[in-house]
């Protein structure tokens, strides 16, 4: 984990119970931007694993619409990455772990990045990680905007 969190200072929550005072490792963030569907706010809270040996950062986000009230979404890729390299630098690799017993599915979405302080990961190989699909691989449907309905015998 990063030695000093000064680059995102101003996104940490200093007053309430969630409170942390500057330059400690461990607090609760907020950043908030302009999306085309209102507006995102990102909460990261974050435990630098000095008692647990586990460093990490739960990153929950709440997407408010024009006239509505903020609603939990499951953070993308984008948002998991960039939170990732707030806290951590690029050469260090943090897993995302789903537990056996997962979460009520009524509580708000959360993803958990962690890394321990005790070991090091055993990661696969570059040329695995970056090898091209092999030709039988059916590539997934792209995304669209409009809502999908699951294809038959889903």
């Amino acid at each position: 984990m990063k030695v000093s969190f000064a680059h995102i200072e101003t996104a940490r929550i200093i007053d309430g119970p969630l409170a942390s005072k500057e330059g400690e490792r461990t607090g609760a963030f907020v950043m908030g931007c302009k999306i085309p569907e209102g507006v995102s706010m990102v909460h990261m809270l974050t435990d630098s694993g000095a008692t647990s040996g586990w460093e990490r950062v739960t990153i929950t986000e709440f997407v408010k619409k024009e006239g509505g009230k903020p609603e939990p979404v499951l953070p993308n890729i984008q948002t998991i990455t960039a939170i990732k390299d707030m806290f951590w630098d690029k050469n260090e690799s943090v897993v995302l772990y789903f537990h056996e017993s997962l979460p009520d599915a009524n509580q708000t979405p959360a993803v958990h990045l962690w890394k321990s302080k005790r070991q090091n990961y055993i990661l696969p190989i570059m040329e695995v990680i970056t090898s091209p699909l092999p030709d039988n691989v059916i590539p997934l449907p792209e995304p669209s905007s409009d809502k999908q309905t699951p294809p038959a015998g889903v």
